[in-house]
């Protein structure tokens, strides 16, 4: 009874599955370690959000956002980084992309070491209008309480 299932799997299963040929495309971009976490559709452009090495600053981690178009020809890239040499990340819960009113996009990130969160605007060519910070002011106040703490013992 499983030799039936096993040679329909083993055998039939290549030739019934089948997928949109040139469509799952790996983008080399010629970045270290280059992954992308998100992506927003606006139109006909595919804009991803990732993490990359930037070849120019040390290999300093930083955000990397492409755009392609909708048969995945790669239309711009750029790599930011953080001016103060920390790392970028993004994961699940943080490090999203949105379209803005303007035609550019915002990014959010958290530093890896500073502990707090970035805001990034970008414009419609990818390139960066403006950083913002936001530090985490309660982990900061927890520092100081635990530091006087130890300071009085």
């Amino acid at each position: 009874m499983r030799t039936p299932g096993v040679l329909f799997f083993t055998f039939l299963t290549p030739f019934a599955a089948f997928c949109q040929t040139g469509f799952n495309i790996a983008a080399d971009l010629g970045l270290v370690n280059n992954n992308f976490k998100g992506l927003i559709v606006h139109n006909d452009t595919i804009v991803g959000l990732g993490t990359a090495r930037a070849d120019t600053i040390d290999w300093q981690q930083g955000l990397l956002v492409a755009m392609f178009d909708s048969s995945g020809n790669l239309l711009a890239h750029n790599v930011v980084v953080d001016s103060l040499g920390d790392f970028y990340s993004i994961d699940r819960s943080w490090g999203k992309i949105a379209k803005v009113s303007d035609g550019g996009y915002a990014l959010t990130s958290a530093p890896l070491v500073r502990d707090g969160a970035v805001l990034i605007k970008l414009n419609r060519e990818l390139e960066v209008e403006f950083v913002r910070e936001y530090r985490n002011r309660r982990a900061t106040a927890c520092g100081r309480a635990t530091s006087a703490r130890l300071s009085s013992l």
